[in-house]
């Protein structure tokens, strides 16, 4: 079946409409690049161009001359003609290069583009200048981004070069921020600071740079360290080493306080519905009944994780502070598993945290 599509050049071509017959794609919820994209996909398509050797200026507008320049080049390659970076055209230019593990990669420089439309910063900057060719952004987290980005979209966790498929969900409308699994073991405090953890991926999947931190998996712990200071951690009856007990829901709203975000406590009820809305909240349950800790995780013991979103098969996206090394990236879990984490939850042992049921057990980030 073939459909009519019609697009408004930018820049020099604005209000002028150009149609075109395309065939269908296969995939309907695949949107072409054209001229009203988000300017990061029209970057990124050029930068693909770019990398077999098709030279044109990495910017954002797509003007007549380069929608021709599009033409040409499905006309060269046997693709079909639309002047569009349609999903033929952009499986075509994902499987014909990989993702070198080299600054002046195409690429490469098209990857960190589309994870910066989906939320994954690799540094202050609020533009994408810094990720073009050239950048000296270190590959390894690039390819950690990347291995992340895929548990969002509903694939498995790998840090291998993305296939077509995940070249086109890159093209995609973003879900959910940038997934940064923190692990608490990076931290000075360690065992219990799994709530600070927890914030620390939230602060990140909202843009908000947390202190001491530029965004590196490796370099989080001065955050997440930071963070606890800043919850004011109340002095509990009969302890005298605060850090041996972990966090309440309370003294981690006075954390988000000081980066001027307001909160409430909820409950599991809170944590599905916001989840399915994409709005991060901390979730408290028992470690042990979490998938990947079942038939590993000795005994029952009260844990945080941070709750970000669904993925695109609708499952939940979750940052467990307590995976470390190379176990350290987001997970999915489903409804039914979260329930069961929630309402499982024993308490830990004196003031940590006051044993409370499901509906009183998650942290609500406004």
């Amino acid at each position: 079946m073939t459909v009519s599509r019609r697009f408004v050049l930018g820049s020099a071509g604005a209000g002028i409409l150009f149609g075109t017959s395309v065939q269908a794609s296969s995939a309907a919820t695949f949107a072409a690049v054209t001229s009203t994209s988000d300017p990061r996909n029209i970057r990124a398509f050029k930068l693909l161009l770019n990398g077999l050797g098709w030279r044109t200026a990495v910017d954002t507008t797509y003007t007549r001359t380069f929608y021709d320049f599009v033409r040409t080049f499905q006309r060269r390659n046997g693709l079909p003609v639309t002047g569009l970076g349609d999903e033929a055209t952009i499986r075509f230019l994902a499987s014909r290069r990989t993702v070198a593990a080299d600054t002046t990669s195409w690429h490469a420089g098209a990857l960190k583009v589309l994870l910066h439309k989906h939320g994954y910063v690799f540094s202050t900057g609020a533009d994408a200048t810094p990720y073009l060719t050239g950048s000296s952004l270190a590959f390894a987290q690039t390819m950690l981004d990347l291995g992340n980005f895929r548990v969002s979209a509903g694939y498995g966790h790998t840090q291998s070069n993305p296939d077509a498929v995940i070249w086109t969900r890159l093209f995609g409308a973003p879900r959910i921020g940038g997934l940064y699994p923190v692990s608490q073991f990076s931290s000075s405090v360690k065992g219990t600071n799994c709530g600070p953890a927890s914030a620390v991926a939230i602060l990140a999947s909202r843009g908000k740079l947390p202190r001491n931190w530029a965004y590196t998996t490796a370099g989080a712990g001065a955050a997440i360290d930071d963070f606890r200071r800043s919850c004011a951690l109340d002095a509990v009856d009969g302890v005298t080493d605060r850090n041996t007990i972990g966090t309440e829901y309370w003294e981690l709203l006075r954390g988000f306080a000081t980066y001027g975000l307001t909160g409430r406590q909820g409950g599991i009820a809170d944590t599905i519905s916001l989840g399915r809305a994409g709005r991060a909240t901390i979730c408290g349950g028992n470690i042990r009944q979490l998938p990947w800790w079942r038939t590993t995780f000795s005994g029952d013991a009260s844990h945080w994780i941070a709750v970000l979103g669904t993925a695109s098969n609708g499952e939940f996206v979750v940052v467990d502070p307590y995976l470390s090394g190379t176990n350290a990236y987001a997970r999915r879990i489903t409804e039914a598993g979260l329930r069961l984490y929630a309402s499982t939850n024993p308490g830990y042992r004196v003031g940590h945290p006051r044993v409370q049921p499901p509906d009183r057990n998650s942290v609500v980030i406004n």
